[in-house]
């Protein structure tokens, strides 16, 4: 069959019609886009050192911890001291020492919540704007000292003491609360039982007459009342089992010897 100008027409138009077709068809799936086959690997990410565990705190060798203890004790007993002979300023600068180098000294860790206790039990001495306030604190203070020795099954064991002094002069009764301060003490600190009982015992019964003064016929009233009410006091601690109670006992005997001593006796 002879081609002629219009069949060739025909073919043309049918090749080109193809031609698009196969244009819009999708890509294949398998193909990838050539920007992506183009991008590096990305590197793996360093991993961060692990850190450094802490090194064990050194335990604090025995002697410097009972020297420690022996600074606390001096400390205290010289701030008791002060009280009991009415001098605020010395028992305040006593007290500050604590509060300021008691932060200073190396402690166990396992010590610290006995020795906040005293440190709060200080700083409230230190504060104190009168005797009546700075005895109670200190009987605090001298508390803890017993609280934190029974927490830890563990304190000072004081000697067997010398007798106490006999006699109804004004000398000799002085000397017998002055001994039974230092037993309630010990036995508070330590704690110790049998000197509790002793210091108590000492002052618990009222001599027949009161403790004679000189000019006494001068002085308030209340403060003579003082001279007696020790003895009321060491009743009543006579019959004391509990520590913190013991504690605020001594406190108050603290201040009955120095509101003696300040009012004149």
């Amino acid at each position: 069959m002879r081609s002629t100008p219009l069949m060739t027409a025909l073919v043309v138009v049918l090749s080109l019609a193809a031609c698009d077709r196969n244009s819009d068809a999708p890509a294949s799936a398998d193909a990838a886009p050539a920007d992506k086959a183009s991008e590096p690997e990305p590197e793996p990410a360093t991993p961060e050192p692990p850190e450094p565990e802490p090194e064990p705190k050194a335990e604090t060798p025995p002697a410097k911890l009972a020297d420690a203890m022996d600074r606390h004790f001096i400390h205290a007993t010289e701030l008791e001291q002060a009280v009991i002979d009415g001098d605020l300023e010395q028992a305040v600068a006593d007290a500050r020492w604590i509060v300021d180098e008691q932060p200073k000294l190396d402690m166990p860790e396992t010590w610290k919540p006995q020795l906040e206790r005293m440190l709060a039990a200080a700083t409230e001495v230190a504060a104190a704007k009168d005797l009546p306030s700075a005895a109670r604190a200190t009987g605090k203070l001298v508390g803890t000292c017993g609280t934190c020795h029974e927490a830890l099954g563990a304190g000072p064991k004081f000697s067997t003491p010398l007798p106490v002094a006999e006699g109804e002069s004004t000398a000799a009764r002085m000397e017998r609360h002055r001994w039974a301060a230092m037993r309630m003490r010990e036995g508070i600190v330590g704690p110790s039982e049998s000197h509790w009982k002793a210091g108590a015992e000492a002052v618990s019964v009222a001599p027949p007459k009161p403790c004679p003064i000189p000019d006494g016929d001068i002085l308030a009233p209340e403060v003579l009342e003082l001279r007696e009410h020790i003895y009321t006091i060491g009743a009543e601690a006579a019959e004391t089992r509990d520590l913190g109670d013991r504690a605020e006992i001594y406190g108050e005997f603290l201040t009955t010897c120095a509101g003696c001593h300040v009012g004149g006796c």
